[in-house]
């Protein structure tokens, strides 16, 4: 594991930051379990958000997937510079101990492809 300085990552806070994403309509499915949503803002900073709802489990699996969200987007880095995006990652509805099985490399080859469709459909819309 690499030791690297901990930067804080800007996070939405706000429910209507949520809802003026899920409005956007903008998303990508990697797997049958997570959705990354997503819409462009207005500045040039990438906020992140998570929506886990009390059905992924008891509040040490959702504290986990958190923790590794926070860990994976940490290490973001936009091929896009200049352009500023709002993320919500959320996690759907599973059998009832899918989530407690999940490793944290599953949820990063998740979120790397996700990261993959994201760069696919923008590129894509900016042409």
């Amino acid at each position: 594991m690499v030791n690297r300085p901990k930067t804080r990552l800007d996070t939405l806070r706000k429910r209507s930051d949520f809802k003026e994403i899920l409005a956007a309509k903008n998303q990508v499915s990697p797997c049958f379990w997570l959705i990354l949503a997503y819409r462009p803002n207005n500045s040039d900073k990438f906020r992140y958000g998570w929506t886990i709802p009390k059905y992924v489990g008891v509040a040490v699996v959702r504290n986990r997937l958190r923790r590794w969200c926070r860990d994976f987007f940490g290490n973001f880095s936009p091929k896009k510079e200049g352009e500023g995006y709002d993320f919500n990652i959320i996690f759907r509805r599973a059998e009832k101990e899918f989530y407690k099985n999940v490793r944290r490399q599953d949820l990063f080859k998740a979120l790397s492809f996700a990261q993959h469709l994201f760069e696919k459909k923008t590129k894509r819309r900016n042409r």
